[in-house]
């Protein structure tokens, strides 16, 4: 078992805009900076002393593979009609579904409006999308 902060960060190499956590909003003139929100099992990660091993293998996989999956997630986000540019990564939420020994993770982004995008990635791929 292993613990974690209560955030991560993922993609700051991207054109991802800043997320302004307290707003719930994005800097639409400021490019991320790669913090995200980590929930494990709906709970903010420092609150969990106990993860499982495919969930600590997702996380660790995604930190350590972000530069080969970003451009997935572009995509995925593409054919939804939405560009990188103007979308912030709000959070990471590791979810108690499993597939090949890791846990699924949601990318839960947000447009300039507040409104939520929703990646669902397995290890490699994206296997669900789903906005407002």
């Amino acid at each position: 078992m292993r613990e974690f902060d209560s955030t991560i960060t993922i993609f700051a190499f991207s054109d991802l805009r800043l997320v302004d956590r307290n707003a719930y909003s994005i800097d639409q003139n400021e490019k991320t900076n790669g913090l995200v929100i980590l929930y494990i099992d709906g709970k903010s990660a420092d609150f969990v002393h106990d993860a499982y091993e495919e969930e600590v293998r997702a996380i660790d996989h995604l930190v350590d593979n972000q530069q080969a999956i970003f451009p997935q997630v572009k995509v995925a986000l593409s054919e939804l009609g939405r560009d990188t540019n103007s979308l912030g990564l709000y959070s990471a939420s590791v979810q108690d579904k499993i597939e090949d020994g890791y846990a699924l993770i949601s990318l839960n982004f947000i447009d300039g409006e507040g409104e939520a995008i929703k990646l669902t990635l397995s290890k490699d791929s994206i296997v669900y999308t789903k906005t407002p």
